[in-house]
């Protein structure tokens, strides 16, 4: 009897959030903004048109994204930290546990984030890609592993302001941090066309 080793394989879960947001099989997500005068407003839905998540928020000094479940319950809330030379954001959970913090180095010309899981010193993930392009990839940085990778849908309404993703997400991973994370790197994009 043979012993089949691809069947024998089992997915590793990467839970940053939480287990419950992991899929064992590929995920493929939509993230979409409402246009310019949103204020912060996304919407993230599956290959069926089911939203999963929203998003909302609020300007100011600080920016804020609160990640709500279908439901519309605050999940996580994602914070921009004013007057940061690196454009610097913050997840909590809603009990104000710190999860990760999201930085872009300053004096870089590819673009890249680097991701710190709670008080991490070092990078844990890194957030890479082009904005010619549109092609964007998460990676882990100890094992150089493709956890995601997103492609900006390019088309007639990004002119009135609405950005759109299609995010590819590998099995076992933590649906709701890769939304995050795509969430930031778009709030990056649109703080480089504001200046």
């Amino acid at each position: 009897m043979g012993f089949d080793q691809d069947a024998a394989k089992v997915v590793a879960a990467l839970p940053v959030v939480g287990a419950q947001f992991c899929d064992f099989q590929a995920v493929d997500l939509t993230l979409s903004s409402s246009g310019v005068f949103s204020c912060g407003k996304y919407t993230v839905r599956d290959a069926k048109q089911n939203q999963v998540f929203a998003v909302d928020g609020n300007f100011g000094c600080g920016r804020q994204r609160r990640v709500m479940d279908s439901s519309g319950k605050v999940i996580l809330v994602l914070h921009k930290e004013a007057f940061s030379f690196q454009n610097k954001w913050k997840a909590y959970l809603v009990e104000d546990k710190l999860l990760f913090t999201a930085k872009k180095p300053c004096f870089r010309l590819k673009f890249c984030v680097d991701v710190y899981l709670g008080k991490s010193t070092t990078p844990d993930f890194k957030l890479t890609g082009c904005d010619f392009t549109g092609k964007y990839s998460l990676r882990r940085t100890d094992t150089g592993q493709l956890i995601a990778k997103a492609r900006y849908k390019r088309k007639l309404a990004s002119i009135a302001g609405r950005h759109s993703y299609s995010i590819e997400i590998e099995p076992g991973v933590d649906s709701l941090f890769v939304v995050s994370m795509f969430l930031v790197m778009n709030e990056i994009y649109l703080d480089k066309q504001r200046v």
